[in-house]
């Protein structure tokens, strides 16, 4: 059972580190590949994934308590979702460590991004982390 688990996570964070969306698990062919390819049978579906979705974006968040004590630099990114709302993400990475990628903290759908908007984002989310000190800003 928990190498199951294992591989749905597995399974999620492949797809989405490479940005393909989870909803090619729709595609009945597809699924069949995968179930195939995988040996998971049957294939998950694409609600099943969403919930080990929320998972990894859980860990990914709590990874990033090794980082208190460190300095820490925000980025922003402003998308617009499927349904045209404005969305902000907040990441955070360590200043000063050779590849180690940003990590997703926060994600905020938000009816204006302008400056306040952002910068209060960002100090949120940094209050969030109990980040007070050794933070670099833009």
């Amino acid at each position: 059972m928990e190498k199951s688990k294992d591989n749905m996570k597995d399974l999620v964070e492949a797809f989405t580190s490479a940005g393909i969306p989870l909803n090619v698990f729709r595609n009945q062919r597809f699924r069949q590949w995968i179930a195939t390819a995988t040996c998971m049978q049957p294939a998950p579906s694409e609600t099943t994934l969403r919930r080990y979705l929320a998972k990894c974006v859980e860990d990914d968040f709590q990874e990033t308590s090794k980082y208190k004590g460190n300095s820490v630099y925000p980025e922003v990114d402003e998308t617009t979702d499927i349904k045209n709302r404005k969305v902000v993400n907040v990441l955070v990475a360590p200043l000063g460590v050779v590849n180690e990628k940003p990590r997703l903290v926060k994600t905020k759908i938000v009816e204006h991004s302008n400056a306040d908007v952002i910068v209060n984002l960002i100090l949120d989310t940094l209050d969030l982390m109990v980040f007070t000190e050794a933070v670099l800003l833009f």
